[in-house]
């Protein structure tokens, strides 16, 4: 079926996907210069005046701000992650649509054959997303009240 799909120019059509992979490959990388944005103010919430280890204890806000911020990152990190696997899962399903390797090759650690496969990757890493949202929204219920 695949070879007449392809004979008659229908098969040009599986490139229609590549605008899903650009996108979120894109919206990767956005995520990731968020991310690392949220982990330079958690160093900047910190440090305000400067780095003194006696007085690392006394500033319990700071470290709580520092620790919220970092999650918050960790959780930007995580969702560019779920975007470039699908991206990545899309690109090798879509528009390679490369046979999997039968020989001894080593696998990847996101080698995606199936939508299935896809679809479970991509649910273990929501699941790891709600951990640190929880975790995010925990911590906030730390800090003091103005």
């Amino acid at each position: 079926m695949s070879d007449s799909f392809r004979s008659h120019g229908l098969g040009g059509f599986r490139y229609i996907s590549l605008i899903a992979v650009v996108s979120s490959a894109l919206g990767a990388v956005l995520l990731f210069i968020i991310g690392a944005m949220k982990v330079l103010k958690a160093w900047i919430a910190f440090i305000p005046g400067g780095f003194e280890l006696g007085n690392v204890g006394s500033k319990t806000y700071e470290a709580n701000s520092a620790i919220a911020y970092i999650a918050q990152g960790i959780d930007c990190f995580l969702i560019a992650l779920v975007l470039m696997v699908f991206a990545s899962g899309i690109y090798s399903i879509a528009v390679v649509q490369k046979a999997p390797s039968e020989d001894g090759a080593k696998k990847g650690m996101f080698e995606i054959t199936s939508i299935g496969r896809l679809k479970s990757i991509l649910a273990e890493l929501v699941i790891i997303i709600l951990f640190v949202k929880f975790l995010e929204i925990s911590l906030r219920g730390t800090e003091p009240i103005a």
